[in-house]
């Protein structure tokens, strides 16, 4: 289920205000209803998805919306950390690491992580499918990710994932 705000200039909240909760079927209709009204684009709706969820996280945590006092090394940030990958990491960024699948839900990561980019952190994502099967809003997202950082694609594109594991760091 998700949190109905607004979709495609269409309140779905009750007139008081808060917000009803609704299906992610119906939520669906409703985007696809504002989009064939013309009202709004998916490129449109998929940037405020990855703008409230980018949103959800400084609101929760403040601080993550503030760069990150890193290691230092004579007044200055340490020297940068290895990822594993071969890329240098700027330790007084925070990191976030992206999932995103092969629907237009993989576009809103997208999304999610050129905003976190754009707040100056360090943001890889993996990316479990192919590219060229993405619905055309979330491959769109995704080539302008690519434009500016790293996609790490899973051996096995297709595969079916029965679970998640989330783990946070200095996050409470």
């Amino acid at each position: 289920m998700r949190n109905a705000e607004k979709v495609g200039g269409m309140k779905t909240s009750g007139q008081s205000g808060s917000s009803e909760t609704i299906t992610s079927d119906e939520m669906r209709v409703l985007e696809q209803e504002a989009i064939a009204s013309g009202r709004v684009s998916g490129l449109e709706l998929m940037e405020r998805a990855g703008k409230g969820v980018v949103e959800a996280i400084f609101e929760k945590w403040p601080e993550l919306a503030k760069p990150r006092a890193g290691p230092q090394e004579n007044g200055r940030p340490a020297s940068f950390e290895n990822s594993g990958d071969g890329e240098r990491l700027d330790p007084s960024r925070w990191r976030a690491a992206i999932l995103c699948g092969p629907g237009n839900n993989g576009g809103d990561g997208f999304v999610i992580a050129r905003l976190l980019a754009e707040a100056n952190w360090n943001v890889i994502v993996h990316f479990a499918g192919n590219v060229e099967a993405l619905p055309p809003d979330a491959k769109a997202n995704y080539m302008r990710w690519a434009q500016i950082g790293q996609v790490v694609f899973t051996e096995e594109p297709d595969a079916k994932w029965e679970f998640g594991l989330r783990s946070y760091d200095e996050l409470g």
